[in-house]
């Protein structure tokens, strides 16, 4: 990064790598960056495209739950009790019950089962793209699905030119009070502007996670236990390119050379401790979540979160809540969230 841009950040990533576990650096030479093909689906998770355009994930984009808490949790090092809520909310409401295979980006029919709860007679299979189910507005990099006519999952670069501005006002740190302040000016334009702004519990889950996710997964695992979050390790993460005369651009994500994930794991208890300073930025909708995060509960979170997710999926799958469906959904539940 040259020019006025290249003074945003201080810290460069190879520094402190001598003090690190070297296991813990990505990607390896099994997992070489690969563009996406015409057929392979990314979509609005930044971190699961790049974690399919290395082969962490299938190239293909299409998932099943078990790969992707592998994944996330070998990369990234998220708890599996998050990533377990976040593929609980993939499966249920974009996904297949029947499979707990999900598309990362929309619609495809490699989702569905030939026959069965899984199978597309019986309800679709939007994938993460899917708007109001597993994507929400107010995203960190993307627009709302009503402002640019349906497209919720394409990288946005005034969206991360307004997350570089942030970073500068607050000494070119793009940490969680930064992030936090970016999901107060998005929430704000989301009212101004659109008018079918929407938050229910689901989109609300996955909003609250995405906002610290930068930070706390994207940083480079070198500085610290939970990383520096430095423009040279996030862009490329995010999807987008400086270019010399300081444009930005939307590019496939990848992992940063020199990277390593952080040394800690990160999961619910550490999105509840943040969500209230996200809420309070963005000065929103009220939320359904307001008294789980006020309980403190954190041993009890999950649970308390399945309940509210899982009673709003009948209107989501589309079928009335059957007893197989409803087996389904328990079985679920206790693989994925314990």
């Amino acid at each position: 990064v040259t020019g006025a841009l290249g003074n945003l950040v201080n810290g460069l990533a190879t520094g402190g790598a001598s003090n690190v576990d070297a296991s813990n650096r990505f990607p390896d030479a099994n997992h070489p960056f690969q563009a996406p093909g015409p057929t392979d689906q990314r979509g609005v998770c930044p971190g699961l495209n790049a974690l399919a355009n290395h082969g962490y994930l299938p190239r293909n984009g299409i998932v099943t739950a078990q790969q992707v808490i592998s994944a996330t949790k070998q990369v990234f090092n998220m708890g599996e009790d998050l990533s377990g809520l976040l593929c609980f909310i993939a499966v249920t409401y974009g996904g297949n019950l029947q499979t707990q295979t999900f598309s990362i980006g929309g619609e495809d029919d490699r989702t569905y089962s030939g026959s069965g709860i899984g199978s597309k007679s019986v309800s679709r299979q939007f994938g993460l793209d899917a708007h109001s189910r597993c994507e929400g507005d107010s995203s960190p990099t993307r627009n709302d699905f009503y402002l640019d006519n349906g497209d919720n999952h394409s990288q946005q670069p005034d969206r991360f030119r307004r997350l570089l501005a942030l970073a500068k006002q607050n000494s070119g740190n793009f940490d969680t009070p930064t992030l936090n302040a970016l999901f107060g000016q998005n929430s704000q334009l989301s009212i101004q502007n659109n008018p079918k702004y929407y938050a229910n519990g689901p989109t609300l889950v996955v909003i609250l996670a995405a906002y610290p996710i930068i930070p706390e997964f994207f940083s480079n695992g070198t500085y610290g236990a939970g990383g520096k979050a430095t423009l040279q390790n996030i862009a490329p993460l995010m999807g987008f390119k400086i270019n010399d005369d300081g444009t930005i651009c939307a590019v496939p994500e990848q992992i940063p050379d020199n990277w390593y994930r952080r040394s800690t794991p990160y999961g619910i208890a550490n999105v509840v401790a943040n969500a209230p300073g996200t809420l309070a930025a963005g000065n929103t909708l009220p939320s359904p979540l307001s008294s789980i995060i006020a309980s403190g509960n954190t041993n009890e979170i999950g649970c308390q979160l399945y309940q509210l997710l899982s009673s709003q999926s009948p209107a989501t799958l589309g079928v009335p809540l059957v007893d197989g469906v409803s087996t389904l959904l328990t079985g679920l539940q206790n693989q994925l969230l314990g």
